[in-house]
């Protein structure tokens, strides 16, 4: 049976309600006991990780939402699931209202404390939308403006955590990272600081798993990442792979492939006095390691 994995942000103050609700999901695959829960923790709060068989991914997650547990980057299928959930909670709201006047929805407003539930779950890319929006109140505003670092590194924490906790997810938190590394309205607002820590972030991941080692070649090869992120990766993919040539002979046939080396000699002159030069050395040697093989 093809399992699949899941991961939620719980406070501390709701990891009791978290445990009833695991409990209720349990009670509803009575059959057999469910993959013990993987628990990380983040500050006061704890990532949880889940996994459960393909054919029951869909109750669980449907009894996690209508609980208002929070998904973390849910793919298309699991929002697919998220919002027919939602949308059977408004129409239930609807059904249940007397006058059909009241029947219409209302726009609820953002609020400061809706602000905070977006900083805390790391969703930078509506935190900004909100600073943007001018129908938003000044106070709101300017507290999703002062916070868009701060929801950054949340999201970028959130998803080193969760690879970590839950060995399954690597790929997915890898991908998240590059996604905020190379995203526009991150690079609209120059925060390059962040850009490229997302993206070293990503770099660290993929040196701790063997089957991740190649993405660090297409990392080196992206070129809507900050070229100190693209110099980094070629370099850490020299420290792993050539360092145990057996091991990662496949890896490294595919570099021979696949790297490339022009682009990097270019980004080097923009990012070498970030470099040391033993990291200089090491590009190098990679460099030369590869038109060898070539």
């Amino acid at each position: 049976m093809t399992a699949r994995h899941t991961s939620l942000l719980v406070r501390e103050k709701d990891v009791d309600r978290f445990k009833i609700i695991f409990d209720i999901i349990q009670k509803k695959h009575s059959h057999k006991p469910l993959t013990s829960p993987k628990v990380g923790k983040l500050g006061k709060d704890y990532l949880i990780s889940l996994k459960f068989d393909d054919d029951f991914y869909r109750t669980a997650i449907e009894t996690l939402v209508y609980n208002d547990m929070k998904i973390l980057l849910p793919d298309e299928n699991t929002k697919d699931i998220i919002n027919r959930v939602k949308e059977r909670r408004i129409q239930a709201a609807i059904n249940s209202s007397i006058k059909i006047d009241e029947r219409k929805p209302v726009r609820k407003k953002v609020s400061t404390e809706d602000v905070d539930e977006i900083v805390y779950f790391g969703n930078y890319e509506s935190l900004i939308n909100v600073s943007k929006n001018i129908n938003n109140e000044k106070e709101v505003i300017e507290k999703a403006a002062g916070n868009i670092d701060a929801c950054i590194n949340r999201a970028i924490d959130i998803a080193v955590i969760e690879a970590k906790n839950d060995k399954a997810l690597i790929n997915r938190s890898i991908k998240r990272l590059i996604e905020i590394a190379s995203d526009k309205k991150i690079k609209s607002l120059n925060k390059i600081n962040l850009l490229k820590r997302a993206g070293f972030e990503a770099i660290e991941l993929c040196a701790t798993d063997w089957e991740t080692i190649k993405d660090l070649i297409n990392i080196a090869n992206n070129n809507q990442l900050h070229n100190l992120v693209n110099i980094k990766s070629a370099i850490k993919f020299y420290e792993v792979a050539f360092g145990n040539r057996t091991k990662y002979k496949n890896e490294i046939d595919a570099a021979v492939k696949k790297l490339n080396i022009r682009w990097l000699t270019i980004v080097l002159d923009v990012v070498e006095n970030s470099l040391t030069q033993y990291e200089k050395s090491q590009l190098d040697s990679l460099i030369d390691a590869i038109k060898i093989k070539r």
